[in-house]
C-alpha cells in the first residue's frame, strides 16, 4: 500500500470516526421534555461542516499543462589518467553529499581455468573478508563506522569493486576500498567459510529451474570447453578444488592498474579525485598480462532443444536463446530499442501473447544485453507446466514474425519513447551513474555514450528497424526447458529439432 492509500484510508476512518462521535454524543444527551401538542417540532440540527484542508482549492483545479516537455541532459565526465597508468572518469554531481566509486578489473570468468571454474567468484566474494592488515570483523566494523557500502560482483569478462560513501568521508572510505582491492589476505579460515557457502549455495542451485536454464544456455551458447559454458559459480568438485594458492595467483595475476579502470560519480571535483587516487594507488604497480587462448564459441547452425528433468514444479523454464552483436556494433542500440515491442516492455508482443490472451504465465519478456566482447538474446518465462509446448509454438510465431516482418510505425515509436524515457531512471543516482558510465568505459562506447543516446535513438528508421530484426537468426538458437518430464513427449511433437533430455545433475537421461 502506498503512502497516499494510507493516507486516504486514515482521512476517511477519521472523518468516519467524527461522524459516529456526532451521533454517539445525540444519542447520550438526555431526552427533552415532550412538547406541547400543538407547538412545532423543532428543525434538525445542522450537520457538521466537512473538514477543509489548506490545500483543498488547490486539489479542486485541475493542473495546468507543462509549459514544456522536461529535458534530460545525461552528464559527459573529466577523463584522466592516474599516476600508474589506470584511466578514470569522474562525473562531478555536487546535489547531494554523496560519492560512488566502482572499479573495473577487465577480466572475470573468462580467466578462470575450467577445473577451477568458480575461482573468479570466490575471489571475489572474499575480497571483503580481511585484508593482510585488517580482520574480517575489524574491516566490517570500519565499514560499519564510516556509513559506507562495499560490494564485489563478477562478470562473464570482468570484475568490479563498488564503493558508496559520504563526501565527508571520502578519504577515509578510499583508505578501506584500497585496502580490500589490493591486500585481500585470503585466510584458510575465511577461505573455508565463505567455500562451505559457496558449495551450500551451488546444491541450493539444484532446486531454481531458473539457474538450471541459465547454466544451460551458457553451455550452449559458449561451448562446454569455455569457461562461459561452465554453470555458474562452477560445481561443487571445482570449488573444493580451489586452494588458497589459487586465490592469490589469480588475485596477484589480474587485479593490476593497466588491467582496470575507475568510474567515480559524485560530490568531487575531478582533480580533487585523482590526488585522492593517486595517494591510495601508488604503490598499485603495472604487470604484464597473459594472453587468453580461448575456444571457440560453437557455431549454431541448426535448432537443437535441450530438457532439464525437474519433477514436481507447476511451471517450466522456457528459454530460447541466441548470440547477437557486442555493445559497440552501432546496430546494438537499434536491436535494444526495437526489443522493446517485442518483449522488453510489459506491453511487448510476446507478452501480451502469452500472459493476456493465452494464459500461460504471468510474464514473458526478452533480454538483450550487448557487452564488451559478445551479446545473447534471451526470451524466457515461466510457463504452466500443462502448456509447455503450446506456450513454445508461439514463442515460435512471435520470434518468426519479428524476424520476417519487423514492427510497425507506431511500434517503433513507442519503442524510441520507452527507452529515451528509460534513461533519467538509469542515471538517477550517483551509484547507478557509476556503473552506467563504467560499462561505457569498458565496452569502449566513449564517455559521451549516454549524452547522444537519445539523438541515436530518435534516428533509427523502420528500414534500420527491418534490417537489424532479419539479423536475428532465431530459427537457430537453442531452445532450453526445465520442468517436469511429462512434457518430454509433447515437446518433441512440436519437431522443434533433435531433444536432449538431462537430469539436474547434467547427466544424461536418454535421448528422445
Amino acid at each position: 500500500m502506498t503512502t497516499f492509500d494510507r493516507a486516504l484510508r486514515t482521512g476517511a476512518a477519521l472523518a468516519a470516526a467524527l461522524a459516529l462521535g456526532c451521533a454517539t454524543t445525540e444519542a447520550a444527551t438526555p431526552p427533552q421534555a415532550t412538547a406541547p401538542a400543538m407547538e412545532k417540532p423543532a428543525a434538525p440540527a445542522p450537520a457538521p461542516a466537512a473538514p477543509v484542508t489548506p490545500d483543498a482549492a488547490f486539489r479542486a483545479q485541475k493542473p495546468a499543462p507543462l509549459p514544456m516537455m522536461p529535458s534530460f541532459d545525461p552528464p559527459v565526465p573529466v577523463v584522466k589518467t592516474l599516476k600508474n597508468g589506470t584511466e578514470i572518469w569522474v562525473i562531478e554531481n555536487p546535489a547531494v553529499p554523496l560519492v560512488a566509486v566502482e572499479v573495473v578489473i577487465r577480466h572475470g570468468v573468462d580467466a578462470e581455468p575450467i577445473a577451477k571454474a568458480g575461482l573468479a567468484d570466490l575471489t571475489v566474494n572474499l575480497l571483503d573478508e580481511g585484508t593482510k592488515t585488517r580482520s574480517a570483523a575489524k574491516l566490517a566494523e570500519a565499514i560499519e563506522d564510516l556509513a559506507m557500502e562495499l560490494n564485489a560482483s563478477t562478470g562473464r569478462e570482468d570484475i568490479r569493486v563498488h564503493m558508496s560513501t559520504l563526501s565527508e568521508t571520502l578519504p577515509q572510505s578510499l583508505d578501506l576500498m584500497a585496502d580490500v582491492l589490493l591486500n585481500p589476505a585470503f585466510q584458510p579460515e575465511d577461505v573455508d567459510r565463505v567455500k562451505a557457502l559457496k558449495l551450500t549455495g551451488l546444491e541450493q542451485k539444484k532446486g531454481v529451474p531458473y539457474a538450471l536454464a541459465a547454466d544451460e544456455m551458457g553451455r550452449l551458447l559458449f561451448g562446454a570447453k569455455h569457461p562461459w559454458g561452465q554453470p555458474d559459480g562452477g560445481t561443487v568438485e571445482t570449488v573444493r578444488s580451489i586452494t588458497q594458492a589459487d586465490l592469490r595467483k589469480f588475485h596477484d595475476t589480474w587485479f593490476r592498474p593497466n588491467n582496470a579502470l575507475i568510474v567515480v560519480s559524485g560530490d568531487v571535483k575531478a582533480d580533487q579525485m585523482v590526488k585522492l587516487l593517486d595517494e591510495r594507488l601508488g604503490g598499485w604497480k603495472a604487470k604484464p598480462l597473459p594472453k587468453l587462448s580461448l575456444p571457440q564459441w560453437p557455431e549454431l547452425k541448426a535448432r537443437t532443444v535441450t530438457f532439464v528433468e525437474k519433477p514436481n514444479t507447476t511451471q517450466s523454464q522456457v528459454w530460447v536463446a541466441g548470440r547477437v552483436m557486442p555493445a559497440k556494433d552501432p546496430d546494438a542500440v537499434i536491436l535494444r530499442t526495437i526489443n522493446f515491442a517485442l518483449g522488453g516492455l510489459f506491453t511487448s508482443r510476446l507478452n501480451m501473447n502469452l500472459r493476456e490472451n493465452k494464459g500461460y504465465s504471468y510474464g514473458v519478456f526478452i533480454r538483450v544485453d550487448c557487452a564488451k566482447t559478445f551479446g545473447t538474446m534471451v526470451a524466457s518465462g515461466g510457463i504452466v507446466a500443462k502448456n509447455t509446448a503450446d506456450a513454445l509454438k508461439e514463442y515460435e510465431y512471435e520470434l518468426d514474425r519479428f524476424v520476417q516482418s519487423g514492427i510497425t510505425e507506431e511500434e517503433l515509436a513507442r519503442s524510441k519513447t520507452a527507452i529515451i524515457r528509460t534513461l533519467p531512471s538509469r542515471l538517477e543516482t550517483n551509484d547507478a551513474m557509476a556503473s552506467a558510465y563504467a560499462s561505457a568505459a569498458f565496452y569502449e562506447l566513449g564517455p559521451d555514450y549516454y549524452k547522444t543516446l537519445a539523438g541515436r535513438v530518435t534516428a533509427i528508421t523502420l528500414a534500420d528497424a527491418a534490417r537489424v530484426a532479419k539479423g536475428v537468426a532465431a530459427a537457430t538458437w537453442p531452445i532450453i526447458v526445465v520442468g517436469p518430464a511429462e512434457n518430454v513427449d509433447k515437446v518433441k511433437d512440436l519437431k522443434l529439432g533433435p531433444v536432449e533430455v538431462k537430469g539436474i545433475s547434467g547427466a544424461p537421461a536418454g535421448a528422445k
